[in-house]
């Protein structure tokens, strides 16, 4: 059986494959790559996103999560920092059916993805 830790590391493995899969070859976890961001609470660096990895079976409270996120930011990155305006995204995985893995983001960040994708959309079609 495998230990939280090394189960931990598989994931975060995981979507750091994946961020590079899709363009973000830079990708690494924190604990590599910015230990300012890793003791954020934020798990990979080099995407425009502030991704916290969870691959445990039991519910989380999630505003908990994004609170002591939002906390050890601000603690850590000055007021102006490019990492404070970054989406906030807990991936968290708790089984293995189909529906056992989620993306969980605040509303308001939710709200800076969608505005995003749609001044892309209206780009592409201008372009096409």
């Amino acid at each position: 059986m495998i230990n939280g830790r090394a189960k931990g590391h598989t994931y975060e493995r995981k979507w750091a494959n994946y961020f590079m899969s899709i363009g973000y070859k830079q990708c690494v976890f924190s604990r590599l790559g910015c230990r300012l961001l890793d003791n954020s609470k934020v798990d990979l660096v080099f995407i425009p996103y502030l991704v916290q990895l969870k691959h445990v079976k039991a519910r989380l409270k999630y505003e908990d999560i994004f609170l002591s996120m939002e906390e050890e930011l601000t603690k850590n990155f000055p007021k102006n920092s490019k990492e404070l305006k970054f989406p906030k995204i807990i991936i968290h995985r708790f089984g293995r059916k189909k529906y056992n893995e989620y993306a969980v983001i605040p509303i308001d960040d939710f709200k800076k993805l969608l505005k995003r994708l749609s001044e892309l959309d209206r780009e592409s079609a201008i372009n096409s």
